[in-house]
């Protein structure tokens, strides 16, 4: 073989290699308080490999190490809240892997009053994707009356209509 060809050939197998390795990003937001189903989700999210995952972080949850040692280990990068809205992210995936009934309400009557209901405003506005996890969503303890439960799964299913993914089990659910 050639000098050249063999130039060629090293050149073109380091551009697909580098082209296989390019991975699309997914904006991890992290909101409300601390689950200790986060770190599963964050894993599971991950091991799907389907994105270069960047960590979206308060001040408060970069101080806090339960939040900062999970996003260093599971993440490609770490931005602050203020950081990810300058730079615009929300045009691109998001993926919330823990929502609040809270969240989730507010979310569905489009009430943006919170930096992750605002994130989602801004998503629709410029058509960035939204996924939701399933196993993320605050569970029922049977105690909740009927009337209750069913205007909750009345939100998740607004959040659908508008477009949002929610991923159960390894499989996405579309309206």
């Amino acid at each position: 073989m050639s000098k050249e060809l063999l130039t060629a050939f090293l050149t073109r197998t380091i551009e697909l290699l580098m082209q296989e390795e390019t991975k699309p990003s997914a904006y991890i937001v992290f909101s409300g308080s601390w689950s200790v189903k986060l770190p599963e989700m964050i894993r599971q999210i991950k091991h799907k490999n389907e994105f270069d995952l960047i960590a979206v972080l308060s001040k408060e949850q970069m101080e806090d190490d339960l939040y900062l040692n999970l996003a260093l280990s599971e993440c490609k990068q770490i931005l602050t809240r203020e950081e990810a809205l300058r730079q615009e992210c929300y045009k691109q995936t998001t993926i919330y892997p823990i929502f609040h009934r809270d969240l989730l309400a507010k979310a569905a009557l489009g009430i943006s009053d919170t930096y992750e209901t605002l994130w989602i405003q801004k998503a629709f506005e410029q058509g960035g994707k939204i996924k939701m996890i399933a196993n993320g969503f605050d569970h029922f303890t049977g105690f909740e009356p009927e009337a209750y439960q069913k205007k909750i799964l009345s939100y998740v299913k607004m959040l659908m209509e508008y477009g949002i993914e929610i991923e159960i089990e390894n499989k996405e659910v579309k309206e």
